[in-house]
């Protein structure tokens, strides 16, 4: 149930610069590069890209979906609170996540069920800068000297997770990192001791049954080299705490390079076949864990709509209060925990999420976008003279415990 806000969630007005330029040019922009990606679309979707482009640039009257879809009746109850309203006057977060349910749309995905992002997807994972975390991963094992703790090889799994949500095709085109830009520089917030208390309270002994309490749940953000980073602390985390995972995934595409299961599978298969022996193991591992049922994949479209994490459905708001620990990954997630809200910088995160939830929370997230709470108005402000941009420009990294 949706609590009561302090303060209204993220416009799209002149409020708001980073919202509003979203809609009026990062958004379109991402509509020509659809459509560049995707030559032998007909006239008929690019003519409807490019109206709902326009409509964006023009501001128009956000406009309701159309056509049949599984999902159609639901999201409909989503855009009533919002009918009349215009693209560049209107609640952020919904706006958003509305404009991808357009696009897909447009695209005749859900009669079709080609993916209109799997070009720029694809292109990332011929490119071969998607690994990156994995080779990381591999060569701090071989040049590490003496093996590293267990405290240690948690921290560096959690590193590369979190630095590759940089690569985030909806924002950055999937920029290349390399292992120099995965430490602990540029990070807001330095919660790491008490995210490896957390995670070393899960361990068992050997040979224990992993049990619902011991469970890690972690909410995905982005495909390509963000996912190889999640595979790195999932397998680390199997290995090291012997505990078993569940992933929660978007069930369509969405922000362009959101993982699905497909997307994971296509990541896996082409990782099989990659000239490093360190990529094939790793895929290696991460299937098997799937087919011995340690790791699940637990695919939802809760994920992909316009609502906030209070307002999930039993399904998903009783399997996270139930784990042993919850990563949420990335931007977009930390907005829904948090309401998409532009808090004073220190406001509690309990007031925030308007909640204390039952299970520790950690958060992984490059910062996208100025939602933010829990950090202090000192560390703000010396933040804001070192870099202007900090809260949008993706070079700031947070690792935030709950």
């Amino acid at each position: 149930m949706n609590h009561l806000l302090s303060q209204q969630p993220i416009k799209t007005d002149s409020s708001n610069w980073f919202a509003s330029n979203t809609m009026t040019e990062r958004f379109p922009n991402i509509v020509d590069a659809v459509v560049r990606a995707n030559p032998a679309f007909p006239s008929r979707i690019k003519r409807r890209l490019q109206e709902l482009s326009r409509g964006m640039q023009e501001n128009s009257r956000i406009p309701p979906l159309t056509d049949p879809a599984f999902d159609k009746d639901q999201w409909d109850l989503l855009w009533r609170p919002f009918r009349g309203q215009r693209w560049q006057e209107t609640q952020w977060f919904f706006a958003e996540t509305w404009a991808y349910r357009l696009l897909l749309e447009a695209c005749d995905y859900f009669s079709t069920l080609k993916d209109p992002f799997a070009p720029l997807k694809e292109e990332e994972l011929q490119r071969g800068d998607a690994f990156w975390p994995i080779l990381a991963a591999a060569e701090a094992r071989t040049t590490g000297g003496a093996p590293g703790t267990t405290g240690d090889e948690l921290l560096q799994a959690l590193y590369l997770s979190l630095w590759g949500n940089r690569a985030d095709l909806s924002f950055s085109g999937g920029a290349a990192l390399d292992a120099a830009g995965a430490g602990q520089g540029h990070l807001v917030l330095r919660e790491e001791q008490r995210a490896l208390e957390h995670l070393l309270s899960l361990k068992g002994t050997p040979g224990e049954q992993a049990t619902p309490g011991r469970e890690v749940h972690l909410v995905m953000d982005n495909t390509g080299s963000e996912l190889a980073g999640d595979m790195v602390l999932c397998l680390a985390l199997q290995r090291l705490l012997g505990v078993s995972l569940v992933l929660h995934l978007k069930l369509y595409p969405t922000y362009v390079s959101d993982t699905t299961v497909a997307d994971l599978a296509r990541f896996l298969e082409v990782a099989a076949l990659h000239p490093r022996q360190e990529v094939r193991t790793c895929a290696a591992a991460f299937a098997s864990a799937l087919e011995e049922g340690t790791l699940r994949l637990a695919p939802d479209d809760f994920w992909c709509q316009p609502r906030f994490l209070d307002d999930a459905p039993p399904r998903i708001g009783e399997a996270l209060e139930g784990a042993g620990l919850v990563i949420f990954k990335g931007d977009l997630n930390y907005r829904r925990v948090f309401h998409d809200t532009l808090w004073s910088p220190e406001t509690p995160l309990e007031e925030a999420a308007g909640r204390k939830p039952g299970t520790p929370w950690l958060f992984l997230r490059t910062i996208k976008s100025d939602c933010l709470a829990g950090v202090s108005r000192e560390r703000c402000q010396i933040l804001q003279e070192e870099d202007p941009r900090w809260r949008t420009s993706g070079a700031w990294g947070l690792l935030q415990v709950f």
